[in-house]
């Protein structure tokens, strides 16, 4: 009786599948173990991440690119950090989202680039060719935090928005330092879209926003020491 019973539940699971898209947390993908077994795992898992060594980035230096094959070195530099976030963008949902959740090198990366990425008010001046590399790899940056800023990606890859909001918060796949830096770098050249990332976050998890108050509070009160404390030296130094 009981592998009927299994037999049964599988088939009843399948045809769920078959008349309703499930949310990518509630689905699965076929695939076969080392022994050859068809067995089902999760579609966001760490079987579906890729290891992958990211192309470390350096924001280009104005004059020192004037030094002889400083461009082209910094070029060649550009095209691989290009070519890795094409690579992340390329990715199914589900495999997007597996390396995203289980490849720590990777979160260490988007937060360096994030937070060494020239802003729009940083004027350098860059050669042509070096200024098209450099809004290239913006434009591929902001896809890529477009994707991870949002739960549903289309009609047929999406998360829960509980789960989502749980997952990018417990995972630390966006903090608050990344969001501050969202809205600084994606701001300037996007508006809309940005104010729409920002948002979904604060809306599928409430956290960030208690965040965000007890991070500002924490700034205010560093600025507060500090000031104080030039106050006081100016004090001690006036005749």
């Amino acid at each position: 009786a009981l592998p009927i019973l299994i037999t049964f539940f599988k088939s009843f699971r399948h045809a769920r599948m078959a008349g309703a898209v499930l949310p990518l947390d509630q689905r699965t993908v076929p695939m076969r173990n080392k022994n050859g077994v068809q067995k089902e795992a999760p579609a966001v898992h760490k079987l579906w991440a890729e290891p992958r060594l990211w192309e470390p980035y350096q924001p280009p230096g104005g004059s020192d690119l004037l030094v002889p094959g400083a461009a082209a070195s910094w070029l060649a530099m550009a095209d691989r950090v290009e070519a890795d976030l094409a690579w992340l963008l390329r990715l199914k949902a589900n495999r997007f989202w597996s390396q995203v959740c289980n490849d720590d090198s990777l979160h260490r990366w988007l937060d360096s680039l994030l937070e060494t990425f020239p802003r729009a008010h940083e004027s350098t001046l860059l050669g042509e060719e070096v200024g098209a590399s450099q809004q290239l790899l913006l434009h591929r940056l902001f896809l890529v935090f477009v994707r991870l800023c949002t739960y549903k990606e289309s009609a047929t890859d999406f998360f829960t928005p509980e789960y989502y909001g749980a997952m990018i918060y417990d995972k630390y796949i966006i903090e608050v330092p990344a969001v501050l830096d969202i809205c600084v770098l994606f701001g300037a050249c996007n508006p809309q879209i940005t104010s729409r990332m920002v948002g979904n976050i604060f809306r599928c998890q409430p956290q960030y926003g208690e965040d965000l108050v007890t991070a500002c509070t924490t700034m205010s009160t560093a600025l507060d020491t500090v000031a104080r404390s030039e106050e006081h030296t100016s004090e001690l130094q006036s005749p």
